[in-house]
């Protein structure tokens, strides 16, 4: 036997152990691993579902009642109606990326400028409900806008239809109640531009397909705000100092 062959062979011999002993190496990390893995995955279940016990303990009981109260206005409208109040419109080719949408939605400023400006007139009241009406109505065209590209859920632009409603319908309540009293008849000229609104608003539902469903929802807007502001202005001239 060689020198050579001598040193190999004892090299050989040399690494046996060490190869043996690296391979019990890397089972030992890798048993390591799963087991930190492991517990690593217990932790974080534990940690969400204590999350999860916490925030439902800390639930605002207050937000819990406004779900709850949305939640059965919406079922209730949908039974009364058989549906009908919860379809809307496909605005096709309009959508909230183009021009078209773009305008449409720009139309809900009537609402936040009529309620600043009633705000402005220290109507608290019609001017707060005005601005929760645009941001309302916003938020339902937008999602409408978007449903038919498959960006918005349907059930997502229905609870924004419902909210939608309730924001209109206390608006609208709100109106009533200033007009009875001021115990006195509207003017001619809210009486001209409430009703130039429900009629852009009552063709809307004939025509409620693209461009003319965006025209005419549009002066809806326009002019359901700008009755908004005469009913304030007119309960404000007649009671000065209500703060309302």
């Amino acid at each position: 036997m060689s020198y050579s062959t001598g040193l190999k062979e004892g090299r050989s011999e040399d690494m046996r152990p060490t190869l043996t002993e690296f391979q019990q190496f890397l089972e030992d990390v890798f048993s390591m691993d799963i087991r930190n893995s492991s517990k690593k995955k217990q932790n974080l279940n534990k940690t969400t579902a204590t999350t999860t016990i916490h925030t439902r303990r800390s639930q605002s009981p207050n937000l819990h009642l406004l779900s709850s109260v949305v939640k059965s206005f919406q079922e209730y409208l949908y039974e009364n109606t058989e549906g009908w109040a919860f379809s809307y419109a496909d605005l096709r080719p309009a959508s909230e990326r183009n021009f078209m949408g773009h305008v449409f939605l720009a139309t809900n400023l009537a609402y936040v400028l009529a309620g600043s400006a009633l705000l402005l007139e220290k109507d608290y009241l019609l001017g707060c409900m005005t601005e929760l009406c645009a941001v309302a109505s916003f938020q339902y065209h937008f999602q409408q806008l978007q449903q038919p590209y498959q960006r918005a859920k349907d059930e997502a632009v229905r609870v924004a239809l419902t909210i939608d409603y309730v924001t209109a319908l206390s608006s609208i309540g709100i109106g009533i109640a200033y007009l009875v009293q001021d115990h006195s008849l509207p003017s001619g000229q809210l009486l001209a531009t409430a009703t130039t609104g429900l009629v852009f608003l009552l063709l809307g539902w004939i025509w409620e397909e693209g461009l003319p469903y965006v025209v005419l929802h549009s002066c809806w807007h326009i002019f359901s705000a700008a009755t908004a502001y005469l009913v304030g202005t007119t309960h404000i001239s007649n009671y000065p100092h209500s703060g309302m």
